[in-house]
């Protein structure tokens, strides 16, 4: 299977505070599914990923906004205050897809001593369909490393277990994941160059299959079943942001 998107989008935003700021989007893009070509002896694909796949492109046309609520005391390497990023996202205003979806993540830092740092996170999202439509398949959640490391992407979720397939994740319509992370400085290499050594819990879930193709159809995993990792990692405040190198056990 081969998920593909093709579009734009247009992005601006405001502060409205020193410490609230608001961005507005629009968003339009194609999207399409395809399915490698059909080889003796292998399973076929489950069959919403059959569904998807014959459906054809479809065109989504997508409104948003982000309100962002920051008190932290350094956007790049914080040791102190909390973040928090509430979106949402409104499909069908034009194109063929209709869906809503809201996302939060807020995350909490607070200074140990000197050289540490313990920041807490929850996550959370909902996504629905509206005007009697489904959530397409490419629309849905898919649990993976952004939700707890360790995991493929696609690694957690909803996931058709009907024999005689490929047992496909197939998506969720809701997620939750909560991350314990303790970040030190690291001897010898001085706190200018942002570099910091991690060691995390992060537990999370992907669940509500509510797809086009009935779950009735599908011998769906469709249960909140809490995932987890423990691991450590360096984490690098670039210019680009926080880039994050982790290493957990098999989860």
């Amino acid at each position: 299977m081969e998920a593909i998107l093709t579009g734009a989008k247009l992005v601006f935003g405001t502060p409205l505070t020193e410490e609230l700021g608001v961005q507005w989007r629009y968003a339009i893009y194609n999207q399409d599914i395809t399915l490698a070509p059909t080889t003796a002896g292998l399973p076929p694909s489950s069959l919403a990923v059959q569904q998807a796949a014959a459906a054809g492109p479809a065109w989504v046309s997508a409104t948003g906004s982000t309100a962002t609520y920051s008190t932290l005391d350094d956007t790049k390497s914080p040791t102190s205050g909390v973040r928090s990023q509430l979106s949402q996202d409104l499909a069908g205003l034009g194109g063929d897809v209709k869906f809503l979806r809201t996302t939060e993540d807020i995350r909490y830092y607070h200074s140990l001593n000197s050289d540490l740092v313990g920041m807490v996170r929850a996550q959370g999202g909902y996504v629905t369909g509206w005007g009697g439509q489904q959530v397409p398949l490419m629309n849905s959640f898919f649990g993976g490393p952004t939700m707890v490391r360790g995991f493929a992407t696609n690694g957690f979720g909803p996931r058709d277990l009907t024999p005689g397939t490929t047992m496909d994740n197939v998506g969720g319509s809701m997620y939750w994941a909560t991350t314990a992370e303790l970040q030190s400085a690291i001897p010898g290499v001085p706190n200018e160059y942002g570099l910091r050594a991690t060691a995390f819990v992060d537990a999370g879930s992907v669940f509500r299959y509510n797809g086009v193709t009935p779950a009735q159809s599908m011998q769906v995993a469709n249960s909140n079943v809490v995932r987890s990792s423990v691991g450590a990692g360096l984490t690098w405040a670039s210019p680009f942001g926080a880039l994050t190198i982790a290493t957990t056990p098999c989860p």
